[in-house]
């Protein structure tokens, strides 16, 4: 690789960077293009208004509107074969020569420093607010958006705003375009009552008895037990163990949504009060088990055989709840695009139709 020694500084305060003079303030407008500009008499063709506009265009960083101010000429263009040259447009030129005389300096914003909004978004509620910043992070940082992962820390419930069936307006535009940057936005707090699932299993063999249990967080995070009784109980007696274990541990950090899976469908009915516990053991862990349950605001026991064929629901949901993805980059893509298809109201998948989500 070489260098051309005329187009190249070093240590420099100053210089000139693409048309644009760049130094320790910002960036400033160059004198030749104003100059330019300044210089240029009212045009007579076409071809004339066209090269104006480009100079004009050149310097559009630096000129507050500059789409509105170039109205006059882009609607003289639409003429055919003449050029009218009409007072606005002239108007316009004035007041564009008037504000390059003291053009603004680009430069970055300071830390802490304070943003003004706009009338209108002055009266945007918090939420929007808070979509509007992420939109507009989203375009000017569009590059580093689509070449590394981001995620958007914030206090907002922005996530399920988002997904809500029923957005209009601009919160309709602003989750369209956020969907379509696939950047997935998470809480400052996980909120304690996102739902978590615990799954249960126990075992009675003449080597003694023992109870499995897996709990989830609304995130994906994993906590295993394996835990062996020291007395004998039957299978079901095992069962109720488990449920009563992996309670106590759900109960330990907070949870208060919690969905449970078990495999025995007599506990199962037993604690949804389907059934009534008739044996004296059953009746004994069933009172164990429900100051437990009363004690998370929202728990629900479902029977494991219910899950089958659902999977793919739990997929769907946890991709639109939390952006979790499998590894596999096929499977990745097909949950992407299964996920169009849905949306999350509450807890609850339902399926996108032209009248309305259907369940």
């Amino acid at each position: 690789m070489k260098l051309n020694p005329f187009k190249c500084a070093f240590g420099v305060s100053a210089g000139k960077f693409l048309g644009f003079m760049v130094n320790q303030r910002g960036i400033e407008v160059s004198l030749n293009q104003v100059k330019a500009v300044m210089e240029t008499p009212p045009p007579r063709s076409k071809k004339e208004l066209q090269r104006l506009i480009g100079k004009i265009v050149a310097l559009g960083r630096f000129i507050a509107r500059f789409t509105d101010e170039l109205r006059p000429f882009f609607l003289v263009l639409r003429k055919v074969d003449t050029i009218g040259w009409t007072d606005s447009c002239q108007s316009a030129f004035e007041k564009i020569k008037h504000y390059l005389t003291q053009p603004p300096i680009l430069s970055s914003p300071l830390p802490g420093e304070k943003l003004a909004l706009v009338d209108a978004k002055t009266r945007y509620s918090k939420i929007e607010q808070t979509a509007l910043a992420l939109r507009s992070a989203a375009q000017k940082l569009y590059p580093y958006f689509q070449a590394h992962p981001v995620v958007i820390l914030t206090d907002q419930p922005l996530r399920n705003i988002l997904h809500k069936s029923d957005l209009t307006g601009r919160m309709l535009q602003w989750a369209i375009e956020l969907k379509y940057s696939q950047k997935p936005a998470q809480d400052k707090e996980p909120h304690k009552k996102e739902w978590w699932t615990l799954r249960v299993d126990g075992a009675s063999r003449s080597s003694g008895s023992g109870v499995g249990l897996l709990l989830q967080s609304p995130t994906g995070e994993q906590l295993e037990q394996a835990i062996r009784l020291g007395f004998p109980a039957s299978n079901n007696e095992a069962k109720y163990e488990a449920i009563l274990s992996g309670l106590d541990l759900a109960l330990a950090l907070s949870v208060s949504k919690l969905q449970i899976y078990s495999d025995s469908q007599l506990v199962v009915r037993h604690v949804q009060e389907e059934y009534g516990a008739k044996d004296e053991r059953m009746a004994q862990y069933l009172t164990k088990t429900d100051p437990s349950i009363t004690e998370a605001s929202t728990c629900n026991t479902i029977e494991k055989n219910q899950e089958d064929g659902q999977e793919w629901m739990e997929v769907i949901a946890g991709y639109l709840w939390t952006d979790s993805l499998p590894e596999k980059p096929k499977q990745e893509h097909k949950i992407r695009v299964q996920a169009t298809r849905f949306t999350l109201i509450g807890e609850h998948l339902y399926k996108r139709s032209f009248t309305g989500p259907l369940p």
